[in-house]
Order: C-alpha cells, then sequence, then structure tokens
C-alpha cells in the first residue's frame, strides 16, 4: 500500500475498537499491581458501580425462528402478556413466508441478534448464585464463603441490574415499543412488551431485595455463634438459590420473547447503538471480571454456544482471560469452583 493511501486507510478504522484494543494492552501491565492489592469486600470491585458485562457482538439469527425459540418454554408457563408477543411473532413469522425446514443450531437460533453479552452475564448470575447455594459450609473457611458472596451478589448480580435498569429497559420500552409501531404492529403488542418489561423490572426488584437479605445473613456469619451458623448456611443456601430461581425465570422470558423480538424487530445498527451506550456504562476494570465470569459459565453450555463466545470477543481480550481469571477472579470464586 503506498504511503498516500495510509491516511485513508487510518480514517476508516473503527475508532471504538482502536480505543478498546489500547485499554487491554493497557490492563496487562497493570493486572499485576492490582492483584497485589486486597482492599477489603471487594472494594476495587464495587467502587464503579456502573460496571456491567460488556456487550459482545455476535452474528447470529433469531430473527426467522421464534417458534423455536419459545420451544423451551410452554404457552402456560408465560404470562398473559408474554403470550401476545409469542402470538405476534409466530403471525409476523408466516406472514413474512418464513416456513423453511427447522433448524436448530445455535447459530441459527439467534440470527440476527446481536446483544450477546446480556445473555451471558445474566447466565453467570444464574451459575453463581447455584454454585452458591451448593457450598460444602462445613468444609469452607467462612471469609472465603464471604468474598465469594460479595462477588456474585455486589459485584456481578448489582453490574447487571445496573444495566438492566439504565439502559436495556428503556430501550425495550422506547425504542423498540416505537419501532414496532413504525413497522404497523398493534397496540395490544406495545402494551404487552411494556406488561413485560414491568414484570421483569418486579422481578428484579425481588431479586435485589433477596441479594440484600443473603448478604445481610453473610454478613452476621462470622458474628454468630457456632450452634447457629448452620442455620444461617440453611439460609444463605436458601437465598442463593431464590436468586438463581428468580434470575433463570427472568433469563426464560427474556429469551423465549424478547429476544427473538428485537432480532426480528431491530436492525444491527440499532442493536450496536444499544452495545454503545452499554460501553459508556462499563468501567475498564470490572468489565474483565464480567467477561471471566461470563466465560466460566458457558463451560457448562453447548459447544455452539461457547465458539459464539470466542468468535464474538476480541482475540486480545481472548489471550487475557486466562491471566485476568488467574490474578483477579480465582482469589475471590476459588470455593464456588466446580460446583
Amino acid at each position: 500500500m503506498s504511503v498516500s493511501n495510509s491516511p485513508r486507510r487510518w480514517h476508516g478504522v473503527n475508532k471504538l475498537t482502536w480505543i478498546v484494543t489500547v485499554l487491554l494492552w493497557l490492563s496487562l501491565v497493570l493486572t499485576e499491581v492490582e492483584a497485589t492489592w486486597k482492599p477489603p469486600k471487594l472494594g476495587f470491585l464495587t467502587r464503579n458501580r456502573g460496571g456491567a458485562a460488556t456487550p459482545f457482538l455476535g452474528v447470529v439469527d433469531y430473527r426467522n425462528k421464534p417458534k423455536e425459540a419459545a420451544a423451551a418454554l410452554t404457552d402456560n408457563t408465560l404470562s398473559p402478556a408474554a403470550q401476545v408477543l409469542q402470538q405476534y411473532l409466530a403471525e409476523t413469522d408466516e406472514s413474512s413466508n418464513a416456513r423453511s425446514s427447522p433448524r436448530s443450531t445455535l447459530r441459527h437460533q439467534y440470527d440476527q441478534f446481536y446483544i450477546h453479552g446480556w445473555r451471558w452475564h445474566t447466565l453467570s448470575v444464574v451459575r453463581q448464585a447455584r454454585a452458591l447455594s451448593r457450598v460444602p459450609w462445613e468444609l469452607v473457611d467462612v471469609n472465603d464463603f464471604q468474598k465469594a458472596a460479595r462477588f456474585v451478589v455486589d459485584f456481578n448480580l448489582r453490574g447487571l441490574q445496573h444495566i438492566e435498569q439504565k439502559v436495556f429497559f428503556p430501550w425495550l420500552k422506547s425504542s423498540v415499543k416505537a419501532q414496532l409501531l413504525k413497522k404497523g404492529a398493534p397496540q395490544t403488542v406495545t402494551r404487552a412488551l411494556e406488561s413485560v418489561v414491568h414484570q421483569l423490572e418486579q422481578d428484579q426488584k425481588a431479586i435485589r431485595k433477596l441479594g440484600n437479605e443473603l448478604m445481610s445473613t453473610v454478613s452476621n456469619l462470622d458474628k454468630s455463634p457456632q450452634d447457629n451458623q448452620d442455620t444461617l448456611c440453611a439460609t444463605m443456601a436458601r437465598q442463593s438459590a431464590l436468586i438463581a430461581d428468580r434470575t433463570q425465570s427472568m433469563m426464560d422470558t427474556e429469551t423465549t420473547v424478547l429476544i427473538p423480538l428485537v432480532a426480528r424487530t431491530m436492525s444491527k445498527r440499532q442493536q450496536e447503538s444499544l452495545n454503545q451506550a452499554v460501553i459508556q456504562s462499563l468501567g475498564m476494570w470490572n468489565s474483565r471480571l464480567h467477561l471471566v465470569s461470563m466465560q466460566q459459565a458457558l463451560l457448562g453450555e453447548s459447544p455452539e454456544e461457547r465458539v459464539l463466545f470466542a468468535r464474538s470477543i476480541p482475540k486480545l481480550a481472548q489471550r487475557m482471560i486466562p491471566r485476568w481469571k488467574r490474578l483477579l477472579y480465582d482469589p475471590q470464586m476459588s470455593i464456588l469452583q466446580d460446583l
């Protein structure tokens, strides 16, 4: 390439990609320094409450698969509003002559959906909360469990809820609703969307309350007499399981109707605009640990899901994951390994 063409080539480089690359290299330098600092109660994790998962962009399809997307749940398990959205997706699928033979691969299941970081972040909360409920209390150190609980609730769960509350749910109620109306969707559909999002917001409040109750129990664990610790441990197991169950229920609704609705309604450019809004709410340091959490949660998923993750994450970030896990994630989450 001639020298005269290089400015034009540089002008075409995505500025956001360049900035992220520079920050990742900076992180490589600073990770070792941060790993040697051990602040109380995960202070370096919770300092920026805006931290949340980076919504890495996939290139997979959901737009023409509302029926397959809904296969995981029966109509009886969906709210009436969610059933309205499900019916709308089925009808628009038929009207667009999308009656091709069933395709079961994950690639086709999420075609034209690009906000996978939201799915993976939610999944990581479910996996971690479930692991907390299975901790063998008699074999673990109280301080180790407290560190893990703070990571799961104060960092990962609160990070997810921050992005949903401040970015994703408002986007569903404004941009997605407006696009539905533009496409001629009846008001029953837009009202159903508002109702589904409202229910998710109520579920989120209930989960936040459960998280607060769990952390209150955790903080009292090392202060209680020995004969009361068995009761507290049973309470923590129940609270953790409830967080996992309620978050899984939210994820089921999102996967069944909201993700195919977004894929059907919003263009790639519109979804990437949401991604940029999320990135603006992220802290660089927090996003490293969310990325590790997502990668760990996907270890128990299908090979196709892991391939999607690998294709969606920048190569440099993938090379950094083992380092971040060893220096930043494992010291907080070691007792939850293999649970």
